[in-house]
């Protein structure tokens, strides 16, 4: 499959999910290299909700405003990233698990892109924006 063939959603996802990839890994491999945590992420913000939560809600956020026809495959994908982190979780004391949590924010910030979406509609084009 070619990228020329995907859809301007289908793009988008790609792009969302590609910058978090490099953001999580960039952020794995730091903790590891100086054996620390950035404690930043770990503090609460909203209640119960801390800088990994926020992320998680914000990203999903992004992806189903960004690609509102994909939210149910955006669902599925976000539950298939929880799975993976279980046994990455026995690889590295920085990656935490956290299926239920995570699959809740992930979904809770779908919806909400979504409802953006419905509100402020705009077809976005990241690959046309990153080109510029």
């Amino acid at each position: 499959m070619n990228l020329r063939d995907l859809n301007r959603e289908q793009k988008n996802i790609i792009v969302l999910f590609g910058i978090s990839i490099v953001f999580w890994l960039s952020l794995v491999f730091y903790r590891e290299y100086y054996k620390k945590d950035v404690k930043m992420m770990r503090q609460n913000i909203l209640g119960a909700c801390n800088g990994w939560c926020l992320g998680h809600f914000i990203h999903y956020t992004l992806l189903s405003y960004c690609a509102p026809s994909y939210w149910v495959e955006l669902i599925i994908i976000g539950f298939i990233f929880e799975l993976i982190e279980v046994p990455l979780n026995s690889l590295s004391k920085y990656i935490d698990s956290k299926i239920y949590e995570d699959t809740i924010t992930n979904t809770l910030g779908v919806l909400t892109g979504i409802l953006l979406y419905k509100l402020y509609p705009m077809n976005i084009d990241l690959i046309r924006l990153i080109r510029k």
